[in-house]
């Protein structure tokens, strides 16, 4: 049987409870809730540490194919485009589970296709998430360079 879990993480001035309650309200058990709140300082920039699904034998001993996790928003899958699309490839294509996402009700497939529909609307999401990684970055390197050049 298809099961619905809820993962909240706390941190980066996320509330545990707004998270909880959001995700009571959308039909988790409480008891299929997972919560992270083991932020924790990494490297010296300060980005709290998010936690990662992968690692999280609760979470991957639970998910099955066909078991839906909903999220408040995909930040919460990590502290960067990379952890995120990692998260994401994880959970859709390997474990084969879905996931919805409440802050945008279009990346619910779940109700809106199946099959190579949702294989593709996933990688569709995946490619815009890279394209936003590497636009970002490009962005990033050119003000690195315009700051160092001497006026």
């Amino acid at each position: 049987m298809e099961k619905v879990f809820g993962y909240a993480h706390v941190g980066r001035g996320k509330n545990k409870n707004e998270q909880v309650d959001r995700l009571l309200e959308a039909g988790v058990c409480q008891e299929n809730i997972i919560i992270d709140a083991k932020a924790k300082k990494k490297n010296k920039c300060n980005h709290q540490d998010y936690y990662r699904l992968i690692g999280s034998g609760d979470l991957v001993a639970l998910l099955r194919k066909g078991d839906l996790l909903i999220i408040t928003d995909f930040s919460v899958l990590g502290a960067n485009y990379d952890e995120i699309i990692e998260q994401w490839l994880i959970i859709t294509k390997t474990l084969q589970a879905d996931i919805q996402v409440l802050d945008m009700p279009a990346l619910n497939l779940r109700n809106i296709c199946a099959g190579e529909c949702k294989n593709a609307a996933n990688d569709l999401f995946v490619q815009m998430l890279t394209y936003a990684r590497d636009n970002a970055n490009a962005k990033k390197c050119f003000w690195c360079k315009l700051t160092k050049k001497k006026f």
